[in-house]
């Protein structure tokens, strides 16, 4: 009697956990906190204990899967679990619900990569083809290409598949590490150039503070004035009136988030600075000291 045919193992624990890890770096802890800022404003300093608090039931289901995967070591993921411990429509309702989910973000993270790439192409003075990255329709089109390129390549086979996401993953950490140590330098740098100009010896600096000892500080403030940078969203975050230029960022993806948050950009723009606007001479100190008087007044 011949034996049935079954699916053949080809990735291994390493692949396994890369798949995990992808699918989190770089697009849940990127992204997520910008939305939970967006949607709820007040949460504050609070977003880091959200991630703790969302935790907990994450590590029970991760604990169902191991417990469920035991018990039942065949193909099929959520889909397998449900119908056969409850119902098959509320397998088939599970594994849709998964994949109609999995196709929305995969279609959202596509569509950020782009601006990513637009970023890379203006710090090394690439313009003409930072701007043509900011053209809706050229948008589309590359999110378009990543998708159906990653469509083709698991259609091609597992192989395929682990053979570019290991790279892709050992890449994305190691970028990340030397965007950390760089950094570290590069900032002390532009600290101690600002330090002996003759404002910089009025100003107290945050160079030794770590973060958690800048917060009170930053809490006490009547207001806060920001170029496009982490402490504009930290004081906004913190509930502080907060106004922030917006001279070569976009304003409409980080300026328009709160209530609290007041933009000025340069001359000519509404609502329509990018990376490339380099307009840090278009804004004059008058309309800044105008801004900060109605905002205090």
């Amino acid at each position: 009697m011949s034996e049935k045919p079954k699916l053949s193992r080809q990735m291994g624990l390493f692949a396994v956990v890369a798949t995990g890890v992808s699918s989190m770096v770089g697009a849940s802890i990127n992204v997520v906190p910008f939305m939970i800022h967006r949607s709820v404003p007040s949460i504050g300093p609070y977003v880091l204990w959200a991630f703790i608090f969302a935790a907990i039931p994450a590590l029970f289901a991760g604990l169902s899967y191991a417990i469920l995967s035991s018990a039942m070591p065949r193909a099929g993921g959520s889909y397998l679990y449900a119908s056969r411990g409850l119902n098959p429509y509320l397998g088939f309702v599970a594994s849709f619900s998964q994949w109609f989910g999995l196709s929305i973000v995969i279609g959202v993270i596509a569509y950020i990569s782009i601006p990513f790439l637009r970023d890379i192409a203006y710090s090394y003075e690439f313009f003409t083809i930072s701007k043509m990255l900011d053209v809706s329709w050229i948008r589309v089109s590359l999110s378009l290409s990543f998708i159906w390129s990653f469509v083709y390549v698991n259609i091609k086979g597992i192989k395929s598949y682990t053979n570019l996401l290991i790279p892709m993953v050992i890449v994305i950490f190691s970028l990340g590490s030397i965007v950390i140590l760089s950094s570290l330098f590069y900032d002390i740098e532009l600290i101690d150039k600002f330090k002996s100009t003759d404002v910089g010896k009025n100003c107290e600096s945050f160079e030794k503070l770590s973060i958690k000892q800048t917060l009170p500080i930053i809490k006490n403030c009547n207001l806060a004035i920001c170029n496009d940078t982490g402490f504009a969203h930290i004081a906004c975050a913190l509930g502080v009136k907060t106004l922030t230029l917006f001279m070569d960022s976009p304003v409409m993806a980080y300026g328009k988030y709160s209530s609290r948050m007041e933009v000025i950009e340069p001359e000519g723009e509404k609502n329509s600075t990018v990376h490339n606007t380099l307009g840090k001479d278009k804004i004059s100190y008058q309309r800044v000291l105008h801004k900060v008087n109605q905002m205090l007044n």
